[in-house]
C-alpha cells in the first residue's frame, strides 16, 4: 500500500509489517502483529496504518483471536484495535478521508468502523462464503465485497444495502477495485481472470485472461 504522496509503501509478511522508503528503499519501521498479517493499507495522509490478520499464526495451529489494529505510521505504537470479526480478516482498507476502516473477513461479513474509536459502524452481510477483498469507492458512498462464493457486491455505505451483483467468476474472488469516478469496478479471481463491471449495469464490460 502506498502513501498518497508515493513517498512510502507498507508491505505484510507473516507476522511482521514494514514501512519502507520509496526513494532509497531503506526500511523505515516494523509493526509486530501476533497470527499471520494478511493486509495492510496506509491511510490518506499517511500517517496511521491498519493491518490485519488471520487466526493462527505460521507454521503454528494455535488460535490467535482474529483482529485489525491502527497503528502510528511515524513511531510505530499501536493506537486502536478494531475487534468483532469471528475468523480470518483477509482485507482491510482506509475511506479517503482517512475517518473509516472497511474490513472482509471468512466470517462472510465486511465491516465498516470508525477509525478514531474503533467502534463498529455498520455490518454488510450476504455472502454465502468468507469476504477476501473489499474497495470504497472515492466518495465513501459505496462499497465494493469479493467473495469465495465467486460473486462480488457493490452495497450502498449509508442504507447498507446491495446495489448490484457481479457475476460470473468461476471461482474465489480475491481482489477488487474501484475506478476513480466509480463508475466501473475491477476483480480478480483464481479463476485465472480479471474482469472489469459496469457500476450502473453490473455488466461486464472486458475480460482479461492469463
Amino acid at each position: 500500500s502506498f502513501s498518497r504522496d508515493g513517498s512510502q509503501v507498507a508491505t505484510a509478511s507473516a507476522n511482521r509489517t514494514r514501512l519502507w522508503d520509496t526513494a532509497t528503499g531503506k526500511e523505515l519501521r516494523q509493526f509486530s502483529h501476533k497470527g499471520m498479517v494478511t493486509a495492510a493499507a496506509l491511510s490518506p495522509d499517511g500517517t496511521r496504518l491498519v493491518t490485519a490478520n488471520k487466526e493462527r499464526g505460521l507454521f503454528s495451529f494455535r488460535q490467535i483471536a482474529p483482529s485489525v489494529r491502527l497503528w502510528d505510521a511515524n513511531t510505530g505504537e499501536e493506537l486502536q484495535a478494531l475487534t468483532g470479526h469471528t475468523s480470518d480478516v483477509h482485507s482491510a482498507c482506509f475511506s479517503h478521508d482517512g475517518r473509516q476502516v472497511l474490513t472482509g473477513s471468512d466470517d462472510k461479513t465486511a465491516r465498516l468502523w470508525d477509525a478514531a474509536t474503533g467502534r463498529e459502524l455498520c455490518r454488510f452481510e450476504g455472502h454465502e462464503d468468507g469476504v477476501a477483498a473489499v474497495a470504497l469507492s472515492a466518495d465513501g458512498r459505496r462499497l465494493v465485497t469479493g467473495s469465495r462464493d465467486n460473486m462480488a457486491r457493490l452495497s450502498d455505505a449509508a442504507t447498507r444495502k446491495e446495489v448490484r451483483r457481479f457475476a460470473g467468476h468461476e471461482s474465489s474472488i480475491e481482489s477488487v477495485a474501484f475506478s476513480p469516478d466509480g463508475g466501473q469496478v475491477l476483480t480478480g479471481s483464481f479463476d485465472a481472470s480479471a474482469r472489469l463491471w459496469d457500476t450502473v449495469t453490473a455488466d461486464e464490460v472486458v475480460r482479461f485472461v492469463n
